[in-house]
């Protein structure tokens, strides 16, 4: 009877172990796939869900919050210079548009940081590169996509520079 039970928990234990491996490498893959979806792939919902958390776990300070910003515009920039390489053009508009709200979010915690008394030095110059970078790429693409897509360029553009505008300006009033 003692042997029963210790071949039972042996059991248990062995099959605890093999459901935490197959759920660790679950999430491996979908960490994987995540970071490499873009719109329209059926788990790029589930990479909207995992940023709004990061957000939320910066929601008090915002320097942190704004190098989330920041990491999420690269990201978008990402997926549109994937979107292009693929020719899907019809995601285009959506992913600039999010691009260049993130961007907006960025500054606005910038500034909300500033008007603390914060110093946003190193903040600043990553979004100075980051946008810099985001503006390039669309320039150096923006033949890439369809003809109906340069006024969507066109706009992102403009934001893109009016946004390092603003940084200019937050830099003045340090």
């Amino acid at each position: 009877m003692g042997s029963s039970l210790n071949q039972k928990g042996l059991l248990g234990l062995v099959l605890v172990f093999v459901v935490l491996a197959v759920l660790s490498a679950t999430g491996v893959l979908v960490a994987v796939n995540l970071s490499s979806s873009i719109p329209g792939d059926i788990i790029y919902p589930v990479k909207g869900i995992y940023e709004n958390l990061r957000l939320a776990f910066n929601e008090l300070n915002y320097e942190s919050r704004a190098e989330v910003f920041i990491d999420l515009s690269n990201t978008r920039l990402n997926e549109f210079e994937k979107l292009v390489n693929r020719r899907n053009y019809s995601k285009i508009p959506q992913t600039l548009d999010d691009m260049v709200l993130m961007q907006k979010m960025a500054l606005d915690n910038i500034g909300r940081a500033q008007n603390r008394g914060n110093d946003i030095s190193e903040v600043l110059r990553k979004l100075a590169l980051s946008i810099n970078k985001q503006q390039s790429s669309l320039r150096k693409l923006y033949f890439e996509v369809s003809p109906e897509g340069y006024g969507v360029m066109d706009k992102a553009i403009e934001s893109t520079q009016e946004s390092l505008n603003r940084i200019g300006i937050l830099k003045g009033r340090r």
